[in-house]
């Protein structure tokens, strides 16, 4: 997966919004980010379906990001 586009960054206390469109993420910060996915996933709202709604993001073993599914775009096959 890829992450294409950091929307927001909020403040991880009072979940007001610090930043629109930052360049990077702080450890520990809290954002809204848009994910493209390399393949079909089983993924749902995490409102619609708690277990589904969540997910881990990790690199070479290391978890680099954790959250919940807040939206789900339409899936564009690449595939003829």
């Amino acid at each position: 997966c890829t992450v294409a586009h950091l929307i927001a960054q909020y403040d991880t206390a009072s979940g007001e919004l610090v930043k629109r469109r930052p360049r990077r993420v702080p450890r520990n910060a809290t954002a809204d980010v848009q994910i493209n996915l390399e393949r079909f996933l089983c993924m749902e709202a995490f409102t619609d379906f708690r277990k589904l709604g969540r997910f881990m993001l990790r690199d070479r073993g290391v978890t680099v990001a954790a959250g919940m599914v807040t939206a789900i775009g339409s899936a564009r096959s690449t595939r003829k």
